[in-house]
């Protein structure tokens, strides 16, 4: 009975498990990989001077979040019935989002851009000492790296056992998969 109880205080606690491990396990990564860009951005960022190195390291890690960031959003939003409505609609509309900045910071060009390579999207535009956050244009859509990884983890942190209905693979059979 206590592992029972072990169990489901599990599931509650990590609700994604009940829709797929992998997910579970990549977003736990990808909100403490967050974790460590934001401290370096605290550390790279001060009021009078930016420590290049650290930003450079605060860069490349966001580079990388980002990335983590679309692929879990994007598997979630592909099996977008597996959840709750609202849920669903949060995450895709998360998934809308990131792909501005996703695809430049990935493949160095354009969404749908082919052969049309970027200019300087995929380099820092802006720099906030006060809010210790950089920032990246997109064809004209300013990207916040601080704000981004908050709505992310705020989404993560969203979503509660009862709106995972179904695992990963479900595909509407009346045994889940």
């Amino acid at each position: 009975m206590e592992e029972a109880k072990a169990v489901e205080r599990r599931y509650m606690e990590n609700p994604l498990l009940a829709f797929s491990f992998y997910t579970q396990l990549q977003t736990d990564v990808t909100r403490r990989l967050g974790q460590d860009v934001l401290a370096a951005l605290d550390e790279a960022i001060g009021r009078e001077e930016v420590d290049a190195t650290t930003l450079n390291r605060a860069y490349g890690q966001f580079w990388l979040w980002v990335l983590a960031a679309y692929e879990v959003t994007r598997t979630m939003s592909q099996a977008k019935r597996c959840f709750r409505e609202a849920i669903a609609e949060k995450v895709v509309a998360f998934k809308r989002r990131i792909a501005g900045i996703r695809i430049p910071f990935a493949k160095q060009e354009y969404p749908g851009g082919g052969d049309v390579a970027i200019g300087a999207e995929a380099s820092i535009a802006g720099i906030d000492s006060k809010k210790r956050d950089m920032t990246f244009v997109v064809r004209g859509v300013a990207f916040s790296a601080r704000s981004l990884m908050t709505e992310f983890d705020a989404l993560i942190r969203g979503i509660e056992r009862g709106d995972v209905l179904h695992r990963h693979g479900w595909r509407g059979k009346d045994d889940v998969t």
